[in-house]
């Protein structure tokens, strides 16, 4: 019985841990090389994301060379691969409209 209980305990302890929180920021689209879709921040640093949720997949073509170098604000949630790797996942993305 306590084995049960200790396990029930590890695997809840887990899925508190794998629970992602959304988080947001602002980039220009630098493209997608086939395993990641990037941006350049606000911060100027490179950010790039290795999932794209379907939804955002299906208003966006991100393979298109027409997005590059569009700003865009970016919902996006990071979790942890088996390796303990942060993945990080578009999760939303809306376009900004610049004065230029």
């Amino acid at each position: 019985m306590k084995t049960i209980i200790a396990c029930i305990a590890f695997i809840g302890h887990f899925s508190l841990q794998a629970t992602a929180q959304t988080l947001t920021t602002s980039g220009v689209y630098q493209g997608f090389d086939g395993t990641v879709y990037s941006f350049f921040d606000d911060n100027e640093d490179f950010v790039d994301f290795e999932k794209c949720s379907n939804a955002v997949l299906a208003a966006f073509d991100l393979k298109s060379e027409d997005l590059w170098e569009v700003f865009f604000e970016i919902s996006y949630s990071v979790t942890q691969d088996g390796a303990g790797n942060d993945v990080r996942e578009i999760t939303g993305l809306s376009i900004i409209k610049t004065d230029e």
